[in-house]
């Protein structure tokens, strides 16, 4: 659940999302599974195992973080509302206001686990995404006529 910056309980976009339990590495990358950073525990030693966040990610650093736990561990959801994450306009990742900044950043995360894993659900995963985020830069590209490094 979302809030306002006044704690009211808000709706950010009409979709639903899914929240399966498992080895769900394919669905975080298809960005089929959605996960909030406060909503996550898990045990300090995978952690530790799969080196923490990546400072250098400024975008997408808990999905970084999320792929690369897919790699090692499966994911169980708890269904109970335990948590609320607040939303703001000064929100680090807020991307509306930057075009195709979540996408270079999605197509870098992607590469990063194409290259690290063997799991062909994984790599094919990746490889849509490939051509989903390039796609959609193509067209901010267009329409700003801005272009960025992927």
């Amino acid at each position: 659940m979302n809030m306002n910056e006044h704690g009211e309980d808000m709706v950010i976009e009409n979709r639903t999302w899914t929240q399966p339990s498992g080895w769900i590495l394919d669905r975080l990358i298809s960005a089929d599974a959605a996960i909030a950073l406060p909503t996550v525990l898990a045990e300090r030693s995978l952690v530790r195992d799969v080196g923490g966040f990546d400072e250098s990610v400024r975008l997408c650093e808990d999905y970084d973080l999320w792929f690369r736990f897919g790699l090692r561990s499966p994911v169980l959801f708890v269904p109970e509302m335990l948590t609320k994450v607040r939303r703001h306009s000064n929100n680090y990742s807020d991307y509306a206001n930057k075009p195709g900044e979540m996408d270079r950043w999605w197509l870098y995360i992607c590469k990063k686990m194409y290259r690290s894993t063997n799991n062909p659900k994984a790599k094919l995963a990746c490889e849509h995404q490939f051509a989903f985020r390039m796609g959609r830069l193509t067209g901010h590209e267009g329409s700003t006529g801005e272009s960025g490094n992927t």
